[in-house]
C-alpha cells in the first residue's frame, strides 16, 4: 500500500458501504475493503478500483495497515477487534463493541496497553444538542438530576424480516443491541454506568424471536433514576428519533 493512512473497511453491508463510502473520499485515505460474500465482492469489483479481499486475517497479514472499520455483524466483533489490536492495528468499530461484556472490558483493556484508538460507533455523542446537553449537565446548571426519560422510536421494522443475523438473539439480532445501544450510551456518558437495572420488558411487535420494544428502569446510586423507552416498529414516526429529557432540582431539559 502506498503512503497515507492506510485504513480496510470490513464487512460491505449497508453500515460498511456507507463507511467505505466516506473513508475512501478522503485525500488522506488510502482504502481497502475486505467482506467474505463472494457475490457481493465481485459486483463490487467490477465498479471500483479499491482492492477487496475475501478472508479477514489473510488481509491483517498481508497489508501494513494504519487502522481497521469493523461494520460486520455483531458477533464477529470481539474476535476481529482482537486480531486487530494484536496487530498493532487501530480500531473503529460498529455498535454493539460486543455480544459479552466481558469481552468488551478485555479488548478495551489490551487496547489501552497498547496505545491504541478503539472507537465504537455511538455517533451521537456528537451531535450537538446531545453534546450541548452534556456542557450544561456538566456546569451544575440543571442542580441534582432526579429523573431522566430516554427514548428512541421509528418506522425499522414493520412486518416480519427474512431470517437473516439481525432476526437471530444469539447474533446480536434486536431492538436492545441495534437500535436501544444509543440512547443507552448516552445516559452512560451522562451519567456513568447504572448501579441497577429493574423492570426490563422486551416485547415483540412484528418480529419472531427478538425484541421490537425495550422499556426499562436504570437507577444510579447518588444519582438520577431513567426510564429507557424504545421501539423501532412506531409506524407513528417518520423517521428515527432519539430524545432526552431531564429533570433537575433547577430546571429540565
Amino acid at each position: 500500500m502506498s503512503e497515507g493512512i492506510r485504513i480496510a473497511v470490513v464487512g460491505l453491508g449497508k453500515m460498511g458501504l456507507s463507511h467505505f463510502a466516506m473513508v475512501n473520499a478522503h485525500p488522506h485515505a488510502n482504502t481497502i475493503a475486505c467482506d467474505g460474500s463472494g457475490f457481493l465482492v465481485d459486483v463490487l469489483s467490477r465498479n471500483i478500483a479499491t482492492p477487496i479481499h475475501r478472508d479477514y486475517d489473510e488481509m491483517l497479514a498481508r497489508n501494513a495497515l494504519d487502522a481497521v472499520v469493523i461494520a460486520t455483524p455483531s458477533k464477529l466483533h470481539a474476535p476481529m477487534v482482537r486480531a486487530a489490536l494484536d496487530r498493532g492495528v487501530h480500531v473503529f468499530c460498529e455498535k454493539p463493541f460486543c455480544l459479552a461484556w466481558q469481552d468488551s472490558v478485555a479488548l478495551t483493556a489490551l487496547a489501552a496497553e497498547k496505545g491504541l484508538v478503539a472507537q465504537v460507533g455511538y455517533h451521537y455523542r456528537y451531535v450537538g444538542a446531545f453534546r450541548e446537553m452534556k456542557r450544561i449537565l456538566d456546569t451544575g446548571a440543571l442542580g441534582r438530576i432526579t429523573h431522566v426519560l430516554a427514548e428512541a422510536y421509528g418506522p425499522v421494522v414493520l412486518r416480519p424480516k427474512r431470517a437473516t443475523w439481525r432476526t437471530n438473539k444469539a447474533e446480536g439480532g434486536g431492538c436492545l443491541y441495534d437500535y436501544a445501544a444509543h440512547p443507552l450510551n448516552l445516559l452512560n456518558w451522562f451519567f456513568g454506568t447504572p448501579s441497577r437495572v429493574s423492570g426490563s420488558v422486551m416485547s415483540s411487535v412484528f418480529s419472531e424471536g427478538i425484541d421490537d420494544e425495550v422499556v426499562s428502569t436504570l437507577q444510579w446510586n447518588d444519582g438520577p433514576t431513567a426510564q429507557l423507552s424504545v421501539n423501532w416498529s412506531d409506524e407513528s414516526h417518520r423517521k428515527m428519533s432519539t430524545r432526552i429529557s431531564m429533570i433537575g432540582t433547577n430546571g429540565r431539559l
